[in-house]
């Protein structure tokens, strides 16, 4: 039998090192008489500390047990918060799904009125606004105590919006375009809000001069226009009369003519000026060379009014700063510039590269409306349209 010095070794080594040491004492050590006092010692210092680490473990199982209550205490708590606050205001559901189907039959509150059912294509068919990208799956939707998705907006302006989408989804090219509802001053709010003017209120490049092979024309939403002679085109709205307040075009490659401004829309100047573009394309007349219409010439740097050019650089005679600026601002015209014209309420305004063109007293008589548009042998691309403000809300 084996006389050790058990107690001070089990202090020192841990469980698994102790337990080999004991295993390889008997294996290497001989046998040898020992009293029954030492063997009764060598047993209970195992037992102490076989005991030792058994408390450790059934203490370790015990926290581990009360953290895991914990956690289910805690989800249990918040579910129970989640379904409180379900009974008196709107939760925030998470609608991420990278899978959403554009078949999906979604189920809509529109503040209040619940009887609403449309498919997700619908609300999402104008890529790129504020309207498809939160019904895209990709966002969070507010949802009311029942589920449905729920629409902060008035029943009144969003239903004939809906019904709008809905006309437009079942458009063909034999059938007549959807006409959008009347343009109130909520209903545009709503409308801009949403990212969809130019979606609902569309305008359409319309050609007037030049022919299907030598004109091809990208409408919204991209509005690109490229053409390999002169062709003169028109800014139309499409089922609605909404003014146009400003337009902005940038001009691209292989500019070779490019005519930027308003003819008059009246019933006698309206075909006066349509008539004498078509005749006088061949000319290469365009918006500017005619009467009724006047434009900014960024080839020869000047504008074109009723037939007559200014050269940009003559029309401010009485001062030499301006004179500067404006000589600076041709210099600038070309690919890569940005016009933006403007129908204010008493006169054109005209910007080249953000810097403002006087255009001192040529401005386009007019006792209608002005139409914007474009004469172009070249690239172009209009990067934005702005409306006029509804008068009222009828």
């Amino acid at each position: 039998r084996l006389r050790l010095q058990v107690t001070p070794l089990a202090a020192v080594l841990p469980f698994s090192q102790f337990i080999l040491y004991i295993a390889m004492a008997n294996l290497i050590s001989p046998s040898s008489s020992t009293d029954d006092e030492s063997n009764v010692d060598l047993l209970k210092s195992f037992e102490r500390l076989l005991n030792d680490r058994l408390r450790n473990i059934e203490k370790r199982e015990k926290e581990l047990d009360q953290r895991e209550l914990a956690l289910v205490a805690r989800s249990q708590e918040r579910l129970a918060e989640g379904t409180s606050a379900a009974t008196s205001k709107c939760l925030i559901h998470n609608d991420s799904d990278n899978d959403a189907d554009p078949t999906d039959v979604l189920h809509l509150n529109i503040g209040g009125k619940t009887d609403v059912a449309v498919l997700r294509r619908t609300l999402t068919m104008m890529e790129g606004s504020l309207l498809a990208s939160k019904f895209s799956g990709r966002w969070e939707v507010e949802r009311d105590r029942h589920g449905n998705l729920f629409i902060d907006q008035p029943p009144h302006l969003f239903v004939p919006l809906l019904n709008f989408l809905r006309n437009k989804a079942c458009e063909t090219p034999s059938t007549t375009r959807a006409k959008p509802p009347p343009p109130t001053q909520d209903f545009c709010r709503m409308v801009e809000y949403y990212h969809l003017t130019l979606a609902v209120y569309q305008i359409e490049i319309f050609r007037l001069t030049g022919n299907d092979d030598t004109a091809i024309v990208d409408n919204f939403p991209s509005f690109r226009v490229t053409t390999t002679e002169l062709c003169t085109f028109d800014l139309v709205p499409v089922r609605h009369d909404r003014a146009v307040r400003s337009f902005q075009v940038t001009l691209g490659r292989s500019i070779t003519g490019a005519q930027i401004g308003w003819r008059r829309d009246s019933t006698l100047s309206s075909r006066d000026s349509t008539r004498l573009l078509v005749e006088g394309a061949h000319d290469q007349k365009g918006i500017g060379d005619v009467e009724n219409t006047i434009g900014l010439d960024c080839i020869q740097c000047g504008i074109l009014n009723d037939g007559s050019f200014t050269p940009l650089q003559m029309m401010n005679a009485a001062g030499n700063d301006k004179n500067v600026q404006d000589e600076a601002t041709t210099a600038k015209i070309g690919q890569g510039s940005v016009i933006c014209c403007v129908n204010g309420s008493d006169k054109l305004e005209l910007y080249v590269n953000g810097e403002q063109i006087d255009l001192g007293l040529l401005a386009l008589k007019t006792s209608g409306r002005n139409i914007p548009c474009f004469s172009l042998h070249g690239e172009l691309q209009i990067t934005s349209i702005v409306f006029c403000e509804p008068s009222d809300d009828k």
